[in-house]
């Protein structure tokens, strides 16, 4: 049998230690990532909040907002716009709660903004706006699960 001198033992302990300390830093790394995703994650739910809050603090916007999602086509031109920009926020919001989905943090965020989204298709204005809508301003990722969610309500009827 062979003996192994201590320069050797070292050898393969430092070997050890740096694996050790590779593993460790990975599992670090991977805590920070699941942080860093809940705290985006809490602040895009805040923003949401907070223009939802806007919206409905402020007279003229409700005001936009309500009769857009019952008529866009009755809507002015200046008020169509208007209307345009909440519902480019407020779907902005969802692509990027999208891009925050983490199975890890046990939230399925594309599931949630489906729900949503198909809660915007019962008001018939919502479904004209998104007839009209320029969609190259939205991430194709949330305008396909848009259509999908479209697609889904149409077949399923009132």
């Amino acid at each position: 049998m062979k003996k192994i001198d201590a320069g050797q033992t070292i050898a393969i302990l430092a070997n050890v230690g740096v694996l050790v300390g590779i593993v460790f830093l990975a599992i670090e790394i991977r805590q920070s990532n699941v942080q860093t995703r809940v705290v985006n994650q809490t602040a895009i739910v805040g923003q949401t909040i907070s223009l939802q809050a806007s919206i409905a603090n402020d007279a003229d916007s409700s005001s936009i907002y309500f009769r857009g999602m019952n008529s866009y086509a009755d809507l002015s031109a200046e008020d169509k716009m208007r209307f345009d920009l909440m519902m480019q926020a407020l779907l902005g919001r969802h692509a990027a709660a999208m891009g925050a989905d983490d199975a890890d943090l046990g939230v399925d965020a594309t599931n949630y903004i489906g729900r949503n989204i198909a809660i915007y298709f019962e008001y018939e204005g919502f479904r004209q706006w998104w007839a009209e809508m320029d969609r190259r301003s939205l991430p194709r990722p949330l305008v396909s699960l848009i259509d999908a969610v479209e697609e889904y309500v149409a077949a399923k009827g009132p």
